[in-house]
């Protein structure tokens, strides 16, 4: 248990960052590419700004490789804004594994109808913790959701997954610190933390291709909601357990590699923010090089 919260059902996806692409499909059936700040606000923790409107059309998020999808997280918003009360509405989520901009492509479908809680303030900062719909959707390269009736808003899509065997190429994944194998998706959940603690933890980063290094990877951090004081700065991380930093370099990492141990460090402050929120963790590498 990750403090008073059930543990994350599988790994959240940063689709805001990985190569995922989000499409806005009108009711002619036109698709509009959104911008990057969408995706961002589609997948972050706040409870009052709506995104995309999915009753005329649908909105379609593309992977960049197949993955498997097991759960999501939604909450949306009608009218295109707050409404005064709580009500609920749901969206049917669709799954392709062949298109390829949103609207070609094989759709099968519905595979889940999910529930998306509409709130007069911002309760999602609790509800992404603890409500989470299955969504059975094995090997899909993309996702399609399509509200109906009244304007339905999407407010956020939490994804909960990961890659389907084989079709991560050029990525990095956190490696267990001893164990030859991934952490676990509550690795890195740091769970109800009191003001004045620390927490410390450690993990490696694996190179998860078998034909191109990863060259010069670094690992910090990163908040799509951030607090006061910032997040950021309340987590560090560390290569020896005694410089503390924003982020590291483990160096190149060859096929297959796994790197030296990274520490990361929580110590909230006496004056944080009572809330819930999370800080990302990533490694990215500055280029890959085919060996």
């Amino acid at each position: 248990m990750a403090g008073s919260y059930p543990d994350p059902p599988n790994y959240r996806m940063a689709y805001d960052r990985d190569g995922t692409v989000g499409v806005s499909i009108d009711n002619l059936n036109v698709g509009t590419v959104v911008a990057p700040s969408v995706l961002q606000s589609l997948n972050d923790e706040t409870g009052t700004a709506y995104a995309v409107n999915a009753s005329a059309g649908s909105f379609v998020l593309i992977f960049p490789e197949l993955r498997d999808i097991t759960h999501v997280m939604m909450s949306g918003y009608e009218r295109g804004g707050i409404p005064a009360s709580n009500f609920s509405t749901t969206f049917s989520v669709f799954v392709s594994d062949d298109t390829t901009n949103g609207i070609d492509g094989t759709w099968q479908g519905p595979i889940a109808v999910v529930p998306a809680a509409i709130y007069s303030s911002e309760p999602i900062k609790d509800r992404y913790r603890r409500v989470q719909t299955n969504l059975p959707g094995p090997a899909v390269r993309a996702l399609k959701f399509v509200g109906g009736g009244a304007e339905k808003y999407i407010g956020k899509i939490h994804l909960y997954g990961d890659f389907t065997a084989g079709s991560a190429d050029d990525r990095l994944r956190f490696w267990d610190p001893v164990l030859d194998e991934a952490v676990g998706p509550a690795h890195l959940d740091w769970g109800n933390t009191p003001r004045g603690s620390v927490q410390t933890r450690s993990f490696r980063v694996k190179n998860l291709s078998d034909e191109t290094t990863a060259e010069s990877v670094r690992v910090a951090m990163e908040t799509l909601t951030d607090a006061t004081p910032s997040l950021i700065g309340q987590v560090q991380v560390s290569l020896d357990g005694t410089t503390w930093v924003a982020q590291v370099n483990v160096g190149d990492l060859s096929p297959g590699e796994i790197s030296v141990p990274v520490q990361i460090r929580y110590t909230v402050s006496s004056s944080a923010m009572l809330s819930v929120w999370d800080v990302r963790v990533f490694a990215e590498a500055t280029a890959w090089e085919v060996i």
